[in-house]
């Protein structure tokens, strides 16, 4: 995840999402804000549906970038 945030950086907006450990989410928020035009990391929980599916301790992050 961290590479492909790298590789499309400087990015406009980016979110963190987590299911159960928010330590890893704070960590993965810490690494992937040097990547961000204004050091500004959107961080969430997964909701009940999505979590059902992707299980606990799971994490990921979404990215807006200008580059294609």
């Amino acid at each position: 995840m961290l590479k492909v945030a790298e590789e499309r950086a400087p990015l406009k907006q980016v979110a963190v999402v987590y299911s159960t450990n928010s330590e890893e989410a704070d960590e993965l928020e810490e690494m992937i804000r040097p990547f961000t035009v204004d050091g500004n990391v959107i961080r969430t929980q997964f909701g009940p549906v999505l979590g059902t599916y992707v299980g606990p301790g799971s994490f990921g992050i979404g990215i807006q970038s200008d580059k294609t």
